[in-house]
C-alpha cells in the first residue's frame, strides 16, 4: 500500500490536468496552513521584526516556485 502511494500509481489514473491541479491545491494548503500562524509566534526569537524575517512570505515565495513550474509545463 505504502509503495504505491509513494510511486504514485494512484495518479496513473488521473489526467494530467487533474494531477496538476492536485498538486496546486497541496501546494495552496501549505501556503494556509503557514498563514495560519500568528504574527508573533512567527517572530518569536527573533532579534527584530523586519520583514524579510517572517517566514509566511518566504512560504508564497517558494512555493510559487513549483506552482509556477506546475502552471507552465
Amino acid at each position: 500500500m505504502i509503495k504505491s502511494i509513494l510511486d504514485f500509481q494512484w495518479a496513473h489514473a488521473l489526467s494530467l490536468s487533474t494531477a496538476k491541479l492536485l498538486f496546486m491545491l497541496f501546494f495552496l494548503f501549505i501556503i494556509v496552513f503557514a498563514w495560519s500562524f500568528k504574527r508573533d509566534y512567527v517572530y518569536k526569537g527573533a532579534p527584530d521584526q523586519k520583514l524579510w524575517r517572517d517566514l509566511r512570505i518566504w512560504v508564497i515565495v517558494v512555493m510559487s516556485i513549483p506552482m509556477g513550474l506546475y502552471w507552465y509545463f
